[in-house]
This record gives structure tokens, sequence and C-alpha cells, in this order.
């Protein structure tokens, strides 16, 4: 599998996004709102995944917030979620754009949470593990979806 970083990936999104929005004007919102208005991947990813993970006690502010931290302080994180997007586009027939599995697939996303939830399992700082709970428990409505 080649590698590529982050950037280059985040602007092959971004590309392909905006072909797509073109193609396809009735989800420009969406895709306006998941991709285009976001200044990074790290951004668009922390949004998506807050999204996801919300409930009625526990806002998406806060959730993008612990994920944004995630992705601040462990940049191995972002570069998991590049491999994993190279990975599903590569294996996948049916996966012709890398923005595909970022907006579209369950299990892609729900990869993504737990990564985020186990850098902070295993980060050994105290205050963390009450955001570990919260991520457990978020965790499992990421499964109800």
């Amino acid at each position: 599998m080649k590698q590529i970083n982050v950037e280059e990936v985040w602007e092959k999104i971004q590309e392909e996004t905006l072909k797509r929005v073109k193609a396809e004007p009735v989800l420009a919102s969406f895709f306006h709102s998941m991709i285009l208005e976001h200044h990074s991947f790290s951004s668009s990813i922390a949004n998506q995944l807050a999204n996801d993970l919300s409930t009625s006690s526990v806002l998406p502010l806060m959730i993008r917030n612990i994920i944004r931290e995630s992705m601040r302080e462990k940049k191995e994180i972002l570069e998991g979620v590049v491999q994993d997007l190279e990975a599903v586009k590569e294996r996948d027939p049916a996966c012709k754009f890398y923005s595909t599995p970022l907006l579209f697939y369950k299990g892609f996303r729900a990869l993504q949470s737990h990564r985020v939830a186990h850098w902070h399992y295993f980060s050994r700082v105290e205050h963390r593990k009450y955001m570990v709970w919260i991520f457990i428990q978020l965790l499992q409505s990421v499964m109800e979806l």
C-alpha cells in the first residue's frame, strides 16, 4: 500500500467532495457540513464522530473537544485514519472516493471512535478516565446505528 500523508488525503477528499457537490446538488449541504466547511481533516473527523456519538446528555461540542485533543496530542491517530481510508479505497471495489468511508461507512467511523477511546484509556492521565467512561457509553450508541 502506497503511503501518503494526511494533508494529501485531506486535499483529495476536498477535491472529490467538490466534484460530488456538482454531480449531486441535492446533497450539497450535506457535503458542505461534513467536509467542505472544515479547515482541517481532524476537524471534519471530530465533527462526524461527535455527531455520531452524541446523546441528549452528552452534547457534540464536548465530544468534539475530546476528539480534537486526542488528535492534537497523538498524531498517529490521524495517520491511522489515513491508513484505514487507503485500505478501504484499495480493497473495496465499490469505494471510488476517499470520502465514501468517511461519510457513509458506520464501521469505519466506529473504528475511528475506538482509536480515540483506546488512546484515552492508555494515556495514564487520571482526568481522562472519566472521558473514557463517556466514550465507552457513546461507543455503545454507535453499535446501535
